[in-house]
């Protein structure tokens, strides 16, 4: 697993109610592919995952588009 903190908290679409805190890639990946919208922050959050688990980019930066797209998505969930 690539990891990265702090953890983004995220609602579970397929569970309304929940929120998952996502610490690692794989597990944006995941997530972002549980998502309807596939928008331009989307694509590149989906890249930016995958170029980090191929070593073209950070777990940070993994994290950073992540949460970019989370927030377009109204997922991001506020502590």
């Amino acid at each position: 697993m690539m990891w990265f903190w702090p953890p983004v908290p995220v609602k579970v679409l397929a569970n309304p109610g929940h929120t998952y805190d996502v610490k690692a890639v794989e597990v944006c990946i995941e997530q972002l592919e549980t998502w309807p919208k596939r928008t331009a922050k989307w694509r590149k959050a989906y890249k930016t995952c995958f170029d980090a688990l191929e070593g073209m980019a950070t777990a940070a930066d993994a994290r950073k588009t992540f949460e970019a797209a989370a927030i377009e998505a109204g997922v991001l969930r506020q502590r």
